[in-house]
């Protein structure tokens, strides 16, 4: 019992001991003549004698983690050696572990590691990037033809419309002409209407119909972003939801329901 006691007395004392020696051994740090001329080289800008004052202190004390913290930013950011600098401020840590500059010092290791990688021969991860910057250049490409396909559907829609339209202009043409003079007009010779002398009320029904084709074709485009519905867009653009079977009419050729809508689209909106 005795003999277990005296152990315990002596662990205790080599503990305490040791504890000792570490806080004379930072307090030693910071005082010594070395430390102090090293922190002054670096507050004239001199790196190289700052960088050899910190090394001095580190090689005579069993614990100079200051002095490791700014040997570790000089050969992080003015000797560009990063490997050098990981070392540094892994001791700092492990005399330091819950020091508040803690989280600091892990910030300079992962910089650091960066640099190292940047490094590296051949840069090994050219070729990665270079991968990715073709796909986002595909991508791109892609919806870019999507978005002219769509735009040719719906000039090829409006043309064909332009087409219904004049070839309805063309046969009241023909019915005035032959109501006015009693012959029978077809096909493209109905343009000669144009120079024949027809009546007030043909005339304002000519006009009214060419006036009513023009207007079914005044529309404006406009592109599906994340999030919207024909609800929404007949809201932004008309004012209320009443529209929604009416851009969904005009806009069969790329949806094929009123919920199939997807970013990127471009509606035709009639006005």
């Amino acid at each position: 019992m005795i003999r277990c006691f005296q152990w315990l007395s002596l662990g205790l004392l080599i503990a305490l001991t040791a504890c000792q020696q570490m806080g004379i051994s930072s307090q030693n740090e910071l005082d010594s003549v070395d430390y102090q001329t090293a922190k002054q080289r670096l507050k004239e800008g001199d790196m190289d004698g700052a960088l050899t004052g910190f090394l001095r202190v580190i090689d005579q004390l069993n614990a100079a983690p200051e002095s490791h913290l700014e040997a570790g930013v000089i050969y992080l950011r003015h000797r560009n050696q990063p490997i050098r600098a990981i070392y540094h401020f892994q001791r700092y840590l492990e005399y330091n572990p819950e020091n508040r500059e803690s989280p600091l010092v892990q910030e300079l290791i992962m910089s650091a590691e960066k640099r190292f990688i940047t490094q590296l021969h051949g840069d090994p991860f050219k070729e990665r990037l270079e991968r990715l910057d073709i796909i986002e250049t595909v991508a791109k490409l892609r919806e870019d033809n999507e978005r002219m396909g769509a735009e040719l559907t719906q000039l090829k829609t409006q043309n064909a419309h332009l087409k219904e339209d004049l070839g309805k202009a063309q046969q009241l043409l023909g019915q005035v002409f032959e109501e006015e003079t009693g012959e029978v007009v077809s096909g493209p010779d109905t343009r000669v209407v144009a120079s024949t002398n027809v009546t007030t009320q043909n005339q304002e029904d000519i006009q009214t119909l060419l006036e009513s084709s023009t207007n079914t074709n005044l529309v404006t485009q406009y592109k599906v972003v994340p999030g919207d519905t024909l609800y929404a867009i007949s809201i932004k653009m008309y004012g209320d939801a009443s529209h929604i079977q009416r851009i969904f009419q005009n806009n069969r050729q790329i949806l094929s329901s009123v919920d199939d809508l997807r970013p990127g689209q471009i509606l035709t909106i009639p006005r």
